[in-house]
């Protein structure tokens, strides 16, 4: 004889189903009526209920496995202006570095482009046409940095 059910089991039986991967109505009915007694329309009712409540929340938490890697793949992405002041000292330095098998080594040009990104990024010159740049190093307003 079969048994009843409360709506509450029902609801839980149907989510474990389809955490199990049993989702379609048709295998659904199959294995809850099975087991338990009750009518078309009530299985039917609950099924479409747990079935939308169930996939809204295996949304949610998908969205938020994305979102968390996103993040993650984001703030691992972006350069943190230490980083970024780092990198720019080493140009401005003139430091070689192997890039893919070859040696790079700043021109003058891509040192003095540097200074003047550090420049600007410290706050020591308002714009770039307050600058200057010279063999010795950057001057502005009559000061030398460096």
């Amino acid at each position: 004889m079969k048994t009843k059910i409360s709506y509450e089991g029902l609801d839980l039986e149907l989510k474990l189903l389809f955490e199990s991967g049993v989702t379609t109505y048709a295998k659904c009915s199959e294995v809850i009526r099975s087991k338990y007694s009750m009518g078309a329309d009530r299985f039917t009712k609950q099924y479409k209920e747990s079935h939308a409540e169930w996939a809204n929340k295996k949304k949610e938490t998908h969205d938020k496995v994305v979102s968390d890697k996103d993040e993650d793949r984001l703030k691992k992405a972006i350069i943190t202006k230490e980083r970024a002041l780092q990198v720019l000292s080493e140009i401005a330095e003139g430091k070689e570095r192997e890039v893919k098998g070859n040696i790079i080594v700043p021109s003058p040009k891509d040192q003095c482009a540097a200074i003047e990104t550090v420049a600007r990024i410290e706050g020591w010159v308002i714009n770039k046409s307050e600058v200057k740049v010279n063999k010795i190093g950057i001057e502005a307003e009559d000061e030398k940095y460096i």
